[in-house]
């Protein structure tokens, strides 16, 4: 999906965490580039783009019912900040996601 988006290839990405955010419609994942993708810009800290083309399936076989469904005109969205809550780390029961 990044190599889609961001045209960048794989070889210059290295994901270190993905996660099923708490509210169980979206993922996070803390991602590296070894070189920044043109379309970041240095003047930002946030950027969103639609998915091109992105099958949306909520049957995707891991046991989570239509809650774990993400909504129609799926985004990525990357930023640099880490305002807010950041999932690092998924669990299967919601209430197992705790702060430190």
């Amino acid at each position: 999906m990044l190599r889609s988006v961001l045209n960048v290839e794989t070889r210059y990405v290295q994901i270190r965490s993905l996660a099923i955010d708490p509210d169980r419609k979206s993922k996070t994942a803390t991602i590296d580039f070894v070189f920044r993708p043109a379309c970041l810009s240095v003047d930002r800290n946030e950027w969103s783009f639609e998915i091109p083309d992105a099958e949306i399936n909520a049957a995707d076989g891991d046991g989570i019912g239509d809650e774990d469904f993400i909504p129609s005109t799926p985004t990525l969205t990357i930023d640099t900040h880490f305002k807010g809550i950041t999932t690092l780390k998924s669990f299967k029961d919601p209430v197992d996601h705790k702060i430190e």
